[in-house]
């Protein structure tokens, strides 16, 4: 049965996911407090930049609920002690809650109440990269891949590639916009743009690319439950988290790096729990495959880190 307990929570979380640079934020849980429970594992996702426990838990009725629980990276999962988790083993587990109630959290601690060593952990999770759209994440299974205009805010049609996989009746994709001819096609457009400021059109576009798809999200008429700036590796974003009007939960996050705009959407079943797995992986990468991240700062200047 699942127990809340109410405690000092802040410097749980910031000191294990902060023992080395953090690949995302962490507004989504709700900091300042932790739930603890039990459960058995059904998978062990080992990787980073995260490192993703899935549980069913027993809730206070006897039914069955499956979770997801958000770890560091694979080091300080190592530190721990806890990179030997195999699937049915049964844990102990103190994390911080997800702001909209939903089965997960970020892991504080864990205990192996009892080892099940002759089941081996297998992830179903596989981080896959594309060089030429600059990019990494993790996918459930191959994605197929597929071309289609993407029209933006200002009128403008861009091409976009889209990365679609599939889980059973739970839907993944990323959406990568093109915006590198963005001037190009606003002057081609100049003769029928009827208001002022058309010069300007390419770096609206642009500029205001996450809010647009953020936007097309909200529009779907489900209920919004998260919504809120997010980054990964300091590259600026933004995450949804909406329940639709057939119950199945849908989570988005969209960020956006030099001329291109990436849209992360799992559209998956009222049962599944949340897919930061696949919303939180986005991983930027150079012309040469290597990880981007930046140094922040809160005026939006920025200085790309050496992670060599």
């Amino acid at each position: 049965m699942m127990k809340i307990i109410e405690i000092a929570a802040i410097a749980g979380i910031l000191s294990f996911a902060g023992a080395t640079l953090a690949h995302h934020s962490h507004g989504n849980y709700e900091i300042g407090r932790e739930i603890q429970f039990q459960g058995v594992v059904t998978e062990f996702h080992f990787a980073n930049p995260h490192v993703w426990v899935f549980m069913d838990v027993e809730n206070e009725h006897g039914e069955t609920e499956r979770w997801a629980l958000e770890g560091g990276g694979t080091g300080s999962f190592s530190r721990a002690g806890w990179d030997a988790i195999a699937e049915g083993d049964h844990l102990s587990v103190v994390c911080t809650p997800t702001r909209d109630g939903d089965n997960g959290c970020f892991i504080t601690d864990i205990e192996i109440r009892a080892s099940n060593p002759a089941v081996e952990g297998a992830s179903g999770w596989t981080n896959l990269a594309y060089p030429d759209q600059l990019f990494s994440a993790n996918f459930p299974s191959e994605p197929e891949i597929s071309e289609a205009p993407y029209l933006s805010e200002y009128g403008g049609t861009f091409p976009s590639t889209i990365y679609e996989s599939y889980d059973g009746d739970n839907y993944y994709s990323v959406t990568v916009v093109d915006f590198s001819d963005a001037r190009n096609v606003y002057e081609q457009l100049a003769d029928e743009i009827n208001v002022s400021g058309a010069g300007n059109f390419w770096l609206y576009t642009q500029m205001g690319a996450i809010a647009y798809a953020a936007q097309q999200f909200r529009l779907r008429e489900g209920e919004v439950t998260y919504d809120a700036w997010h980054h990964v590796d300091f590259i600026g974003g933004h995450q949804l988290f909406l329940t639709n009007p057939d119950q199945t939960r849908t989570y988005a996050g969209i960020y956006r790096h030099a001329d291109r705009l990436y849209i992360l959407e799992a559209t998956v079943t009222a049962d599944t729990p949340p897919q930061g797995v696949f919303q939180q992986s986005l991983t930027i990468l150079d012309e040469e495959g290597r990880r981007i991240r930046y140094d922040l700062q809160p005026d939006h200047s920025r200085v790309r880190v050496n992670l060599d």
